[in-house]
């Protein structure tokens, strides 16, 4: 764990500082075991753990793992840091099987086991611009891209203690907020960030709130006691018809009798057989489960698209019909995608998910950000 002590000492948490970078572990936990490092624009230089510039970047580097270091400029090492010389310069970090992404800021490289972990140190700004293009691709209005920026600023800023254990603040998945880089970001997210810079959603005592957000809820949201079973006042259900013609608002999903039948009786209490449930709106437990048995307990072990569901049983197979695309809580973003189309700013679009919020920025509650 020596590279968690240094990635500790040498950056500080950025709660506890006050700063505005935050620190990104790149590849969401697949480490690779050699990485190309190329400039695309700008210039980096490398440097050891004591400070020393070791060489420029030049026109690439190929990082490999041998045992347990790393070759850079002819020395081994366990950590290095390619640092911009000049601000705004952009790296190209590609490995075997994947597609090249692209960055901008500091980058952390160090040996985990056999092979290379890379953390991100970039500006908050910044890296929302990679979060809008991953999470909420191109073509919708920009009123939509101004209220997710809010969105997931505010999620950034909640929940940057997510992976403090692992050296880092977030990762780049969708546990935490898809990142892939800014190689598709255009003027559209740009400006969406840059409009909205600094703009938080604060609860009534003026924290941040958990700003959930997911793809389509189906008509109507969910109270967060639901999914992670403990009530929010923010988070509650709402009804949201904006997002029912859009992509993500129905499907289907078939299963063996035997097995949908077997989990329920694994996992329900009472004396009840039923195994076909119809209720005519969101459910938190499936009816006749002795409210032992939650819907998204039933969407996590199916694989199921929501925990808005009914389900019919054939004898032979039960068929799974549902509506929405995640689960449920927070900003429907096809729901908002259509509200910002029709007229809505985002401000109107926040306030309808999310209750008894308001939006204030992060100048207020200490923070001061940069590109």
């Amino acid at each position: 764990m020596k590279w968690l002590l240094l990635m500790v000492l040498c950056c500080g948490h950025v709660v506890a500082s006050g700063q505005d970078r935050i620190r990104i572990g790149l590849f969401d936990g697949h480490l690779p075991k050699e990485l190309s490092v190329t400039t695309e624009s700008g210039s980096f230089e490398w440097v050891d753990r004591e400070g020393r510039v070791l060489q420029a970047l030049g026109k690439g580097t190929q990082l490999k793992c041998e045992g347990a270091l790393m070759v850079v400029a002819g020395e081994r090492l366990d950590y290095v840091c390619l640092r911009p010389t000049v601000p705004g310069g952009r790296v190209r970090l590609a490995y075997p099987g994947e597609f090249p992404t692209l960055h901008s800021g500091r980058f952390h490289f160090m040996v985990d086991g056999n092979r290379i972990r890379c953390i991100l140190e970039t500006g908050m700004e910044t890296y929302l611009q990679g979060v809008l293009s991953a999470e909420s691709g191109k073509g919708h209005h920009p009123e939509y891209y101004a209220a997710q920026a809010i969105v997931s600023r505010t999620y950034t800023v909640q929940a940057l203690d997510r992976h403090r254990l692992q050296g880092f603040d977030l990762c780049d998945d969708v546990h935490c907020q898809a990142y892939h880089g800014l190689g598709t970001v255009n003027d559209t997210l740009r400006e969406a960030v840059r409009s909205t810079a600094g703009s938080v959603v604060v609860d009534r005592s003026g924290r941040p709130i958990t700003a959930a957000f997911h793809s389509n809820c189906g008509g109507h949201t969910q109270g967060a006691e639901n999914v992670w079973q403990r009530p929010l006042n923010y988070l509650v259900g709402v009804p949201d018809s904006f997002c029912l013609a859009m992509p993500h608002a129905q499907w289907t999903k078939t299963v063996p009798t035997a097995e949908w039948r077997e989990w329920l009786a694994a996992h329900r209490s009472g004396e009840s057989t039923r195994t076909t449930f119809l209720p005519n709106s969101r459910v938190n437990f499936l009816p006749d489960s002795g409210q032992s048995v939650r819907a998204a307990q039933a969407r996590a072990a199916f694989g199921l698209q929501s925990s808005f569901f009914v389900t019919v049983d054939d004898g032979e197979h039960v068929r799974f019909m549902g509506q929405g695309f995640g689960h449920g809580v927070g900003l429907c973003q096809e729901g908002a995608m259509e509200r910002a189309r029709l007229g809505a700013s985002a401000a109107d679009i926040l306030h309808h998910y999310y209750r008894d919020v308001r939006i204030t920025s992060m100048h207020a509650l200490g923070w001061f950000l940069s590109e």
